[in-house]
């Protein structure tokens, strides 16, 4: 019934009205068919924002991952030094003594790599003070849970502070004299390395790497510390061969350590041959805050020319020692006490030297440190010496 009377309605009416009605549904329609257009539009603007962000996520995550195996931290430190000798002369100096980065970098589970780059006495170039020294910068490898390799350039396994030196980890604002004049840290070499751990309390270590280029002429004639090449395009005509065994227990960790130089001066043409740098060292620490260390060195430089007054006057035969015991009173404060002898290469680097002093610990990894050194020579007392040195460290 209803279907017969709309087509009666639409048969009886007017054509202008059914006119009318077709035009306006072909407008509503081509509205339609508009917004249906705008909107495929904004959807492929969608698609195409979801699949950049997409890329950028992907590279994104990838950056991150890289990133989260990217290791960087750092050292330095500021000191202040203020003595007088007993004629009368007064040193009075400041210096950025360090400044330190590191770099490294995780390949995988058992390989990484670690780099170091130094800033010494804030300003490098020509007649400037200063020096920019890359220090480390090998690749390690695991090859069982015990047994790991390295190569490249590496700090020696050799004294106390030669591997561990942050501002934070030691007493003094300056390091001690026989682990520079003997020892010479910070000692580094262009070479290959492995560590073992035999047991859980014994470890191995051995380094074969480039050898020193010891002076025997000058103010500087066998001083150790100026034969370091620092693998600066250093002479490897002889190699020279490091080994170290380590026992840790309860806070007591005892070492020994031998370093042979095959050619100490790397020159066959001069006096000096080989060299022989070993010690021994202890350090304990107490939970109470108590800390001891001690250390002995030797180098043994072969001087093959007996009438030379190297060895007549014994510089040949290079030894030194220290004591240090420090106490931690809280998470700021630390008092220490140390001692020291040195018989170097010269009557002017003959001495005891004595520090007492504090470091203050805004932070664990910030110090403010004080000392005050009383440096007394063998050869001669009028250049004996006392003063007090400040400094500040930092680490991360």
């Amino acid at each position: 019934m209803k279907r017969l009377i709309l087509i009666f309605a639409l048969f009886f009416s007017p054509s202008y009205l059914i006119a009318d009605t077709l035009e306006h549904v072909e407008d509503e329609v081509h509205a339609a068919l508009e917004g249906i257009k705008a909107l495929q539009g904004e959807i492929n603007k969608l698609k195409a924002q979801i699949s950049a962000n997409k890329k950028a996520m992907s590279a994104s995550s990838k950056v991150a991952k890289k990133f989260s195996k990217l290791s960087l931290g750092g050292y330095g430190e500021l000191h202040y030094n203020n003595t007088e000798t007993d004629a009368g002369a007064k040193t009075r100096k400041m210096d950025f003594h360090r400044f330190v980065l590191f770099v490294g970098y995780d390949f995988s589970p058992k390989v990484r790599f670690f780099s170091e780059y130094e800033l010494e006495h804030s300003i490098a170039g020509e007649g400037k003070v200063g020096e920019v020294e890359l220090e480390q910068a090998y690749i390690e490898y695991d090859v069982t849970d015990k047994l790991t390799t390295r190569a490249g350039m590496m700090l020696l396994p050799v004294g106390i502070m030669n591997e561990v030196h942050e501002p934070t980890t030691f007493y003094g604002v300056e390091r001690n004299n026989v682990e520079a004049k003997i020892i010479p840290a910070t000692w580094w070499a262009g070479g290959v390395g492995v560590t073992y751990k035999a047991s859980q309390n014994i470890t191995i270590d051995a380094m074969f790497h480039e050898g020193l280029a010891v002076p025997v002429s000058g103010s500087s004639a066998l001083y150790i510390r100026s034969g370091r090449q620092k693998t600066g395009n250093a002479d490897v005509g002889d190699m020279a061969y490091t080994a170290r065994v380590k026992w840790q227990k309860d806070g007591l960790a005892l070492s020994a350590f031998w370093n042979e130089q095959t050619d100490a001066s790397a020159n066959e043409a001069d006096i000096l041959d080989g060299a022989s740098i070993y010690g021994v060292s202890a350090q304990y620490t107490h939970p109470s805050g108590l800390e001891l260390r001690a250390l002995h060195a030797e180098a043994d430089l072969d001087v093959t020319d007996s009438s030379s007054s190297l060895v007549t006057n014994g510089f040949d035969e290079q030894e030194g020692s220290y004591l240090l015991a420090s106490y931690r009173i809280d998470d700021t404060w630390g008092i220490f006490a140390e001692w020291e002898s040195v018989e170097a290469y010269s009557a002017s680097n003959e001495f005891d030297q004595y520090r007492v002093g504090f470091n203050m610990y805004w932070d664990k990894n910030a110090v403010i440190k004080f000392d005050y050194v009383d440096h007394e020579k063998d050869a001669s007392s009028t250049s004996d010496f006392d003063g007090f040195n400040v400094g500040m460290g930092y680490d991360f």
